[in-house]
C-alpha cells in the first residue's frame, strides 16, 4: 500500500517525492524565467530569427553546405542554420543572410570542432561549399 502525502500548495494527495501538478507548474515557470534571462534563447525564439532562418534554408535549397565543400550533395532532413562568423564574435552579423549557411546537426558539430583547431580550414571548406552550390544550381545570391 502506497503512502500518500498532501501537497502544501494545492492540498492534493500524491505519492512520491513531489506533487506532479505543482512540479509541472514550477518547471514551466522556471523555463520561462530561463528564456527571459538567456539572450541566446531570446534570439532563437524571435520572429525575426525564424524568418531569417526560413530564408537561408530556401536559399540553400536545404542542402548541407559543409558537405558540398567536399563534393557530397546531401539534403538536410532537419536543417541547422550556422553562423559563419560566430554570434559572440560578430553580433552585428546575427541576421545577415550572407553570414548564414544550412548544415546538418552532425556537420554543425564538426564545424565547431574544426573552428577550435583550424578555423581558416573550416572557412575555406564553407567557401568551397557555397561556390559548389552556385555552380550546381546557378544561384546568383552567393
Amino acid at each position: 500500500m502506497a503512502i500518500f502525502k498532501r501537497c502544501n500548495t494545492c492540498h492534493q494527495l500524491f505519492d512520491g517525492k513531489r506533487c506532479p501538478t505543482c512540479a509541472a507548474k514550477y518547471a514551466a515557470a522556471h523555463a520561462a524565467k530561463r528564456q527571459r534571462e538567456n539572450p541566446a534563447r531570446k534570439l532563437y525564439g524571435s520572429w525575426l530569427w525564424r524568418r531569417c532562418r526560413q530564408n537561408v534554408i530556401a536559399r540553400d535549397f536545404g542542402f548541407d553546405i559543409w558537405l558540398l565543400g567536399i563534393g557530397q550533395l546531401h539534403k538536410c532532413q532537419r536543417p541547422v542554420v550556422h553562423h559563419i562568423k560566430e554570434r559572440d564574435e560578430a553580433p552585428d552579423l546575427i541576421y545577415d543572410i550572407d553570414n548564414l549557411i544550412t548544415v546538418t546537426k552532425e556537420s554543425h558539430e564538426e564545424i565547431h570542432r574544426l573552428y577550435a583547431v583550424a578555423k581558416d580550414e573550416a572557412l575555406e571548406r564553407i567557401r568551397k561549399g557555397k561556390a559548389e552550390l552556385k555552380r550546381r544550381f546557378g544561384d546568383e545570391e552567393y
